[in-house]
């Protein structure tokens, strides 16, 4: 079967990637807008409207990948889409000057394109990463041998879609009822051209298969330990294999610190945008190489993941929730996301665990 088939109804498979979509569908906006803080545990309710939004994204844009020849490049570029589709269309914060009375586009401020050159990188990168990338690679470490497969029909695609519809024309109701800035037909006009062009790069890199790497050997075996290495009994990585899961997720945790810490807008904003860039840069062109190389498996993407959400929910817990409640009910919505994103990683571990072994 290859991977663009999809099971008929009632098949015991139909049913499983039905389960993972609808658990990535639940994810997604608790990964986004609850584990990090912004929302308190008492307005879950918004999941009602949140769920079609980034559920509908990320399953979309999931299976879009998955039906692709370079999945993963193909759903960060959607991701970044996602974000300014999000922030231009939907909460308008791309262009806001006092968006949540936050005064978020003074730091970098552009005065010819109306946008902060700060805010537009931290919040459209924020989308492309924990709104988009980190949920499915968590959902997709539960997936088995359906990983890397599509979960939904043409007939789900169509519905993700109209879920995304919805949920946006609430959330943007909900943005007007708020503030009832709306911006310009320029600013739209530009930002639907942004969602083109990542769309056509998106479309580009689908239709463009990944030349096999040097390292990975064309499939040869990497070379052999030398003999004092291996008499030692110490693990030995050979020469140009994956980093192990670790290092992965360490490197993880260590860019998303630099990600995280350029929200405290120290320095001047065009230092903190480049830093922002050459994290990305780093960050793609690290994960292209390794997942060349002998060794890479689900765990090294589940790793990156959780590397990723270990300073999210730190950040979570260092700032107040963008609702004002009782400091308890904050701490107390802290821990229970954070136990349950952890859970939910040990789960993972577990599941890609199992599908490894013969």
């Amino acid at each position: 079967m290859t991977p663009a088939e999809v099971p008929r109804a009632g098949t015991p498979d139909r049913r499983r990637r039905r389960r993972l979509a609808w658990a990535l569908v639940a994810t997604a906006p608790l990964v986004a807008e609850f584990a990090s803080g912004n929302l308190p545990v008492i307005y879950v309710w918004l999941l009602v409207i949140y769920a079609p939004l980034y559920g509908g994204a990320a399953v979309f844009i999931r299976d879009l990948g998955r039906r692709s020849a370079r999945p993963w490049p193909v759903i960060f570029t959607l991701g970044l889409a996602y974000g300014v589709v999000e922030e231009s269309f939907i909460s308008f914060s791309l262009f806001n000057p006092d968006y949540a009375d936050l005064r978020l586009l003074d730091f970098g401020w552009i005065p010819a394109l109306g946008i902060g050159s700060w805010w537009t990188t931290f919040v459209v990168l924020l989308h492309a990463v924990w709104s988009i990338c980190v949920p499915i690679a968590l959902v997709e470490a539960l997936g088995g041998d359906l990983a890397d497969r599509p979960w939904l029909t043409p007939r789900g695609l169509a519905w993700a879609v109209l879920a995304i519809g919805l949920g946006g024309a609430a959330t943007a109701g909900i943005t007007l009822s708020e503030d009832d800035f709306v911006p310009s037909s320029a600013h739209l006009a530009g930002a639907a051209v942004a969602v083109t062009a990542l769309f056509a790069l998106a479309g580009w890199l689908a239709r463009t298969p990944r030349r096999p790497s040097r390292a990975a050997g064309d499939g040869a075996a990497p070379p052999a330990a030398p003999p004092e290495l291996a008499a030692s009994g110490r693990p030995v990585v050979p020469a140009g294999a994956a980093p192990t899961p670790q290092r992965a997720a360490a490197a993880a945790v260590s860019a998303t610190l630099l990600f995280v810490a350029g929200a405290a807008q120290v320095g001047p904003a065009p230092a903190v945008v480049t830093v922002y860039l050459v994290l990305v840069a780093w960050g793609v062109t690290a994960v292209r190489r390794w997942s060349a190389r002998p060794g890479w498996s689900p765990r090294h993407r589940l790793a990156l993941a959780a590397g990723a959400l270990v300073p999210h929910l730190a950040f979570a817990v260092a700032q107040r929730s963008l609702v004002e409640v009782p400091l308890w009910l904050d701490l107390l919505g802290n821990l229970i996301f954070i136990s349950g994103t952890t859970t939910l990683v040990m789960a993972g571990w577990r599941a890609v665990g199992r599908s490894a072994t013969p």
